[in-house]
């Protein structure tokens, strides 16, 4: 079975990123998505190229509508079967995440993890965190640990020069790592990728683990 682990729908309405004018962004110019794309076009992309299931995540909805985004997406499925797994969005800076985490459990079934993006560089085309020290913020890393009582993943954007940070939950640039790693700050960077979070003894797995659960 081909699983798409990481796909989006959307609409404009949605999400402020894509209204307004063009500003430079990591991933080039994307004048093509900006206009829906709902899941009747995705279903015929996937199947075309023979997926079976898939994960939705997360598209950058404003944080304050998280539960709606994930109420959207259960509407999407229970009109369409498609996804078959979410992967929401929340602020895990606030003390209170965890009950947003209880809303979306109840709001979905489909509710497998939670993306964060940390990704921050010194040129500001490219950086998303407000700061580059975040990482190691006790906040963050108890309402990640939380995650792994509902039995979901945690996926982190960050840069490749971050993940070494990354790992440890702590702060800084990544300016420590090895040459090329540090040449590359001062050019466009490389995608970032996932990591596991550890705290309180308790982890949440990588998000490729989330494949294997779309009908958990």
């Amino acid at each position: 079975m081909i699983v798409d682990s990481h796909h989006h729908v959307w609409r404009v309405r949605d999400n402020l990123w894509l209204q307004g004018p063009m500003v430079p962004r990591i991933f080039g110019p994307y004048e093509a998505i900006r206009r829906d794309y709902l899941a009747d076009e995705f279903i015929a992309d996937a199947t075309g190229a023979g997926v079976e299931r898939s994960v939705y995540v997360q598209t950058n909805w404003p944080l304050e509508r998280s539960l709606d985004e994930v109420r959207w997406v259960q509407q999407v499925h229970e009109e369409s079967g498609w996804p078959h797994a979410i992967v929401g969005a929340a602020d895990l800076f606030r003390e209170d995440a965890p009950a947003l985490f209880e809303a979306q459990a109840a709001a979905s079934p489909l509710m497998r993890g939670i993306r964060q993006q940390l990704h921050w560089h010194p040129n500001e085309q490219y950086r998303f965190a407000s700061a580059p020290d975040l990482m190691g913020d006790p906040v963050l890393r108890r309402n990640v640990a939380r995650l792994a009582e509902y039995g979901w993943v945690f996926e982190l954007q960050v840069f490749s020069n971050q993940m070494a940070d990354a790992a440890r939950g702590e702060g800084g640039t990544g300016q420590h790592a090895r040459g090329d790693e540090e040449e590359r700050t001062v050019e466009r960077p490389a995608r970032g990728a996932v990591f596991v979070q550890r705290a309180q003894g308790r982890h949440a797995p990588v998000v490729g683990d989330v494949a294997e659960r779309v009908h958990a």
